[in-house]
């Protein structure tokens, strides 16, 4: 365990890769699934953990999206993004990487309806 200096704090940042090779490209299926991921993140923000989200236009590894959780540990943050209906479905994947920032320097988003 990394000692967390005074005024810091640890974030997780969300890597979403896509995965290959999928079986089901219905596109009504695939419409449903990225409005139920896009739901999930939503809720994320409603609780208080998401800090940041947003996607990735292109890149060579397949990165998909990119997120900042705020939770108190990194099994905390993985029980939060296994709930995501694109992961459960097995058309994302997710790497976690705990990062350190000072604290309150990622402000909770506000949520616009």
């Amino acid at each position: 365990m990394v000692d967390i200096p005074n005024g810091f704090e640890v974030v997780y940042m969300v890597q979403l890769y896509g995965v290959p090779d999928q079986q089901n490209n219905d596109p009504e299926t695939l419409t449903a699934l990225q409005n139920n991921h896009l739901a999930h993140i939503r809720h994320l923000a409603e609780i208080g953990h998401l800090l940041v989200a947003g996607p990735c236009p292109t890149t060579p590894n397949d990165l998909r999206g990119l997120l900042i959780i705020r939770a108190n540990d990194e099994a905390q943050t993985r029980e939060l993004i296994e709930e995501d209906p694109a992961i459960k479905a097995n058309r994302l994947r997710a790497e976690i990487i705990p990062w350190m920032i000072e604290k309150d320097s990622i402000p909770a988003p506000s949520l616009q309806k």
